[in-house]
């Protein structure tokens, strides 16, 4: 006779084939989202004994643990929402929900909602929610609904009567996931997750999942709030603060996000970051300042996106970053503080537009580089930069009606690089055209305290209809004005060399530094 086959081990990761959903680790690597919290319902189970489950489906609530079924409960909910106060009657049993004081409730249990159900967690009736520091305790759900209204939810420790501060051991965290949709109003996620997919702190993933965010506040959660192929979700004044990594992090293949009127400060690295395919989103009225990493980041792919009319400032590293992301709009932004404050880079950072923003007090204010091309710089306010307004190094970058006043440098062109209608003042260089500069300057003016316009051996420069003080020496020669034929001549020999200079550098990805000493007098 045949063996009998092996018995389906139903306490498996729910997607282990190989078209699981990959997501990336924060160390930037693929992975498998072998973190798979939702097996916990998967029953019978011999494992993790410690473990305990709450399942709300249409029919009613079952209770497991250790893997087993414990009891099943008749509840019907009519297709309306339900309140969690109704769904802890019900269960009548402490070791999974307990109103431990009127309004606060302590969850022991992993809370998982089925497709189709609706949940209220809403004041005045519950004010608290402590998801306890147990094996497998979290809140979620697949296909379902909730909304958090008025409410704190946290991490809860019972041994210490405080939330758990350490997310290295697996913290609780809410995940709604697979066409689900998690509104949260007026509440606060606090001491959520850990560093396990998807597990981050509080996450919409898969299938669209959606939701409403307003007025909240997400602090010292290892993320803030984490997005995964979710959609159209709008979050709309909260603040996301002093969170491990970052404060506010949309993942992969998420689309149409609405961030307007937000706060990120105090996190681990950087305050808002897009990674991964994130596009078609609007960025509008933020404050992001005061994180360890960058303020606003569009990652990998993050395109068509507008960052709009937000305040930067005084991050530890950059304010606005294009990092792999083209066809962006930057705009209406103030920038300050900042170690670089806008800075394009990478390979398919591509046909970005940075427009009309007020970049202040950064020690470099705009920088490009590294494989970005196509840049459109327009009608910026570049001020007191404590060392260089502008350094291009992105072919093809145009640069209209900008103006640079007060830095070391002003503007230093390493590509091809158009620029007219630009204003350069209260520097000590004006304009800086590198060995590997092709550089095209129309009423431009410049007005430097040591030299206008310097250009490189190798470099090549036209200039028409420009007022350049002091005037550019070394062009000059003992004939007046020998220098005005590059007008003629390099027209011609940009149009020779320009796709020789983009295949050049276009296949360079490398960081682009301020060299020391290039203003020394030579």
């Amino acid at each position: 006779m045949p063996e009998p086959a092996p018995p389906v081990d139903t306490c498996s990761v729910e997607r282990a084939d190989a078209g699981a959903p990959v997501e990336t680790g924060i160390d930037g690597r693929d992975r498998l989202d072998a973190y798979s919290p939702f097996r916990v319902v998967n029953y019978p189970c011999p494992r993790s004994p410690e473990v305990r489950t709450l399942q709300l489906d249409t029919d009613g609530i079952k209770l497991t643990e250790g893997g087993q079924l414990v009891r099943r409960i008749a509840f019907a909910s009519g297709g309306q929402p339900v309140g969690l106060e109704a769904i802890a009657t019900a269960v009548g049993d402490p070791a999974w929900i307990n109103e431990v004081e009127p309004g606060v409730f302590e969850i022991g249990a992993a809370f998982v909602q089925d497709v189709g159900t609706s949940v209220s967690v809403a004041a005045p009736r519950v004010t608290t929610v402590r998801l306890l520091n147990r094996e497998g305790v979290f809140f979620g759900g697949q296909g379902a609904n909730v909304r958090f209204d008025g409410v704190e939810v946290t991490s809860w420790d019972p041994e210490t009567g405080a939330p758990d501060e350490e997310p290295v051991d697996g913290r609780p965290f809410v995940l709604y996931q697979e066409a689900s949709r998690l509104d949260i109003l007026g509440s606060q996620m606090s001491y959520l997750g850990s560093d396990r997919g998807s597990a981050y702190g509080v996450t919409w993933r898969l299938a669209g999942s959606t939701g409403e965010v307003l007025d909240s506040t997400f602090d010292h959660n290892f993320f803030g709030v984490y997005t995964f192929k979710a959609a159209d979700i709008v979050f709309r004044g909260n603040v996301f603060h002093n969170n491990v990594l970052y404060g506010f992090d949309p993942h992969d293949y998420t689309t149409g996000l609405v961030v307007e009127d937000n706060e990120a400060y105090g996190n681990g690295s950087h305050g808002f970051i897009a990674s991964r395919f994130v596009v078609d989103s609007l960025f509008r009225g933020n404050h992001a300042h005061d994180n360890a990493g960058n303020g606003i980041v569009m990652d990998f792919r993050s395109d068509r996106n507008r960052i709009e009319s937000n305040l930067v400032e005084n991050n530890d590293k950059d304010g606005i970053v294009l990092l792999g992301s083209g066809d962006n709009v930057v705009s209406r932004n103030t920038v300050r503080g900042n170690r670089v404050g806008v800075r394009v880079n990478n390979l398919d950072s591509i046909g970005n537009t940075v427009s009309s923003n007020l970049i202040e007090g950064n020690h470099i204010g705009l920088q490009a580089y590294g494989g970005a091309s196509d840049l459109d710089i327009i009608d910026n306010t570049i001020l007191h930069s404590a060392d260089t307004a502008m350094i291009l190094d992105a072919p093809r970058t145009v640069v209209r009606y900008d103006e640079v006043r007060g830095a070391v440098r002003g503007v230093d062109i390493r590509t091809t690089t158009q620029m007219w209608g630009v204003q350069v003042s209260e520097v000590d260089q004006g304009v800086t055209v590198a060995t590997t500069g092709i550089a095209q300057l129309e009423q431009v003016k410049v007005n430097a305290r040591l030299q206008s316009l310097r250009v490189e051996p190798g470099g090549m420069v036209t200039v028409a209809s420009s007022t350049l003080f002091p005037r550019p020496s070394d062009l000059a020669s003992s004939k007046k004005d020998a220098w005005l034929p590059f007008i003629g001549v390099s027209a011609v020999l940009i149009a020779v060399m320009l796709e020789l200079v983009r295949w050049r550098r276009e296949r360079r990805d490398l960081p682009c530094p301020v060299p020391a000493g290039v203003w020394n007098g030579a």
